[in-house]
């Protein structure tokens, strides 16, 4: 059996390691079973992520022009590969849940119809 060899310690600030603390760790809070490949692939998310910073920093964002390999492109590419995109999350969700229900009753309070009514209560 082989073992899991430690991955190089990367040269990062203070400041960029909190960030990608955060970020895995926000990620961990939002989908809970979590397995240790998929860790890894957040982790190498989270690099990409900070990798952009980076390049914002010096002024070098639009000056890369591979779309394929731009860090944000493949940050996402990672989230979509784990099913962790804020759009796989919520086509996940039952339709018709309490909140949304609740929100198309606000929102049609709110249309014409819904505020006449309200207007001949008061």
């Amino acid at each position: 059996m082989k073992t899991i060899r430690p991955r190089p310690k990367l040269l990062l600030t203070q400041d960029e390691q909190d960030i990608i603390d955060n970020y895995i760790d926000s990620y961990k809070k939002d989908y809970s079973g979590l397995t240790t490949t998929d860790i890894i692939q957040l982790e190498d998310a989270a690099i990409y992520h900070v990798w952009q910073y980076r390049l914002m920093n010096k002024g070098l964002d639009d000056k890369v022009t591979d779309a394929r390999t731009h860090p944000k492109t493949m940050e996402r590419n990672i989230l979509q590969d784990l099913n962790m995109t804020r759009a796989q999350r919520l086509a996940k969700q039952p339709e018709n849940s309490s909140a949304e229900q609740e929100l198309f009753k606000t929102l049609m309070s709110l249309s014409d119809g819904g505020r006449q009514q309200l207007a001949r209560k008061n």
